[in-house]
Order: structure tokens, then sequence, then C-alpha cells
């Protein structure tokens, strides 16, 4: 499985149309689970079947993430070889201010 250029690394949830969400760009027969920390390794975000609905706000709270520098952690498993790809880096989420 090759992901290396579908994983969107910035996030503005500004309701301007461009990068409200977070977008992971990947073929129909893979499942995409998403994790993401705070810079200090905290879980503020979990979704196990992720459909491109992340629009800065925490699973556990509710509540809209401040802009800052947050981590990824994304796993890939293709339904039906089950073939695993797990990716991790940086995500940015910038609000205007």
């Amino acid at each position: 499985l090759e992901f290396r250029r579908v994983l969107f690394r910035s996030l503005t949830p500004n309701n301007d149309g461009l990068n409200d969400k977070w977008i992971i760009l990947h073929p129909f027969n893979i499942n995409v689970a998403t994790k993401i920390f705070k810079c200090w390794g905290q879980l503020i975000y979990t979704n196990n079947n992720y459909n491109n609905d992340l629009d800065g706000r925490a699973t556990n709270t509710n509540q809209y993430l401040p802009s800052g520098s947050y981590f990824y952690q994304v796993e890939l498993v293709n339904k039906t070889t089950g073939l695993k790809t797990v990716r991790r880096g940086p995500l940015l989420l910038k609000r205007d201010n």
C-alpha cells in the first residue's frame, strides 16, 4: 500500500470551503482509522472508520481545538487482503483569530 501524498497536513476550519476538514484520500477498499494527539501525547481525537469528517473538534469533549501543532496516526487497512499500513506525522490546525 502506498499512501505518501494523500494525507493533507493542515486544517483551517473557518468555513471558507478550503481545508475546513482534514482530508485523507484513499481507495474505496481501504478502512481508515485515525488518532490525533496534542504535542505532549494526549489523545484528543479518535475515529476507527474515518470519513474525512474532522472539523477541528476533539472527540472526547466535542470542543473546538485551538490553533496549534498536533500529531496524527493513521492506520490504513485493505478490506480485502488485511494488509495494514500506519502513517504518523504533524498536523497543523490554524484558526482565524
